[in-house]
């Protein structure tokens, strides 16, 4: 994978539907050949939550709100570690993802999560929860990486998100939405197979491991092309401003040679 090409490409041009699948599906192939210690730690970390969650059924035991809290923050530091390590590629920056600043991180995530949920709790209103519930999803689609992958305050981060969101959320919708469908193609089939397996065999414990490998396998790809798309869209915002400021600057010093 030429990450130096791909890098240069970012602030070329928006990328066509084409190139997202390509360039995504690349940097995948190079995370599974190049990368084999995290491909390692995002396979594990994932056969984990669901050797947890398999006790928690086989055991019978109920799933308290605590359980639910610790589950979903390992999700989210599982996921940020993806966020990272593709940004880090993309950029040839050669930033290590470190431990407490992605607590840290993850922590604002849980916290932006916790808040909503509180909100809607208090609402209680279904229709006003599901307008809710789409303003934030629709204004906050690049909120996850501007947090990991650059170093702004949580007030900047929310208010550049819904400020990059603008002209730019079909173009990172469509592509995952079309993915997502590829997946669930594949996967449901999968799934049907192993529900008629019974869960207490050898066969339904090595089909268990396999089911989750492969819906890692997608999340890490879904993560590869989510970042890959703000990347693109930022770079391209970066370059705009750049290029206002510099006729704002002209304009300034032609009004200032005139006078």
């Amino acid at each position: 994978m030429d990450f130096e090409n791909l890098k240069n490409k970012l602030d070329k041009g928006y990328f066509k539907l084409s190139d997202y699948f390509n360039d995504s599906f690349d940097i995948f192939k190079h995370l599974l050949k190049k990368e084999k210690k995290f491909i390692a730690f995002f396979f594990v970390s994932y056969l984990v939550l669901q050797i947890i969650l398999l006790c928690i059924e086989n055991m019978k035991l109920e799933i308290n709100d605590f359980t639910l809290i610790f589950l979903l923050f390992l999700q989210i530091i599982i996921n940020s570690a993806g966020i990272q390590k593709v940004g880090n590629l993309i950029e040839i920056n050669n930033q290590k993802i470190l431990f407490f600043r992605t607590i840290k991180k993850s922590f604002l995530i849980f916290f932006y999560i916790m808040v909503i949920s509180i909100i809607l709790a208090f609402v209680n209103i279904p229709m006003i929860d599901i307008l809710i519930i789409l303003f934030l999803f629709f204004n906050f689609l690049f909120f996850v990486h501007l947090l990991y992958l650059r170093d702004l305050d949580f007030v900047q981060t929310i208010k550049y998100s819904f400020y990059l969101c603008k002209g730019n959320r079909i173009r990172l919708l469509v592509p995952i939405i079309i993915l997502i469908l590829f997946f669930y193609f594949i996967f449901l089939p999968i799934k049907f197979i192993f529900g008629i397996i019974p869960n207490t065999s050898i066969l339904g414990f090595i089909f268990k491991i396999f089911l989750t490998i492969f819906s890692s396998s997608f999340n890490l790809l879904l993560l590869t092309m989510a970042t890959l798309i703000f990347l693109n869209v930022l770079y391209m915002d970066l370059k705009n401003i750049k290029k206002e400021n510099s006729v704002s600057e002209i304009k300034n010093k032609n009004d200032t040679d005139f006078q």
